[in-house]
Formats: C-alpha cells, structure tokens, sequence
C-alpha cells in the first residue's frame, strides 16, 4: 500500500507518518512546504518527499501516481477541499482520509460541550462543515476526521 499525506510537516502529519513507518510495511508520499528539508529524518527506503503547498495541484497530481489513500492532515475550506475532491476523483478515487475539527455535527456533548464551544464558535457554521458536505457528497471512499 501507498499512502500520501497532505500537511506531512505538521504536528499531525508526522505523528502519522511516524505511526505508519513503524506499524507497517506501506510506501509513503510525504506532501508540504519544504518536506524533503524540514523532514529529512524521516528519509528511507519507503519514503518520497514531494516539496509544495496546497494550491500546487500539479504537484499534488503528480504525487498521487500509485497511491491507495490519500490523509489530508489539514483543516481546509471548501474551496480548497472542492479542488481536491476534484483531483482525487479525476486521479482514480484513492481512499481519502481528511482531518476537520470537533463539532461540525454538533457532536461535543457534557461539560465540554460548553466550554469548546465558547472558545472555538459554532462551528457547524463554519467553511469546515461545507468543506464536509462537498467530501460527503462526493463519489470517493473517504473517512472525515
């Protein structure tokens, strides 16, 4: 298997790539802004670095050749989520995992509920929820986070 990660330099992005490197035998695409220099620890056999940002979608294009799963370990707006599900789709619909934030079902319950919810808004009403929508009413297999 072979597994793309968008966001690859981020706090998310390399607990995964970690997670995966040492639990598994997949191939791993490392995505992000400057990923070949800011994650050249991670550097082995298994691991292709490709360095770009979100709105480089040729790179991201190029990146997705082979690949089985694609995680976004980013929170993305509609816009940039529309574009994407566009490409994934077009690319021959990998698996797609995306991470989003707590909340945009109204799901944060108990006493949580009221201080998350203070601190971060409604955010139901957020360009996330949209960006959840577009993913949903898409034709890929995906896992929204």
């Amino acid at each position: 298997m072979k597994i793309l990660i968008l966001g690859a330099a981020g706090q998310i992005g390399q607990m995964v790539t970690d997670n995966i490197i040492s639990q598994t035998d997949y191939d791993l695409v490392l995505y992000g802004r400057n990923v070949s220099n800011r994650l050249a620890d991670k550097a082995d056999e298994r691991v292709a670095f490709v360095d770009g940002d979100f709105e480089e979608f040729d790179k991201i294009k190029a990146a997705l050749a082979g690949v089985d799963a694609v995680y976004l370990s980013y929170v993305a707006g509609d816009d940039l989520i529309s574009k994407l599900v566009k490409l994934l789709e077009e690319s021959g619909k990998p698996r797609f995992i995306a991470a989003n934030i707590p909340d945009i079902y109204q799901e944060v319950t108990g006493p949580f509920q009221k201080w998350y919810r203070k601190n971060t808004g409604e955010t139901w009403k957020l360009p996330m929820h949209k960006a959840a929508e577009i993913i949903e009413e898409s034709d890929l297999d995906y896992i929204i986070l």
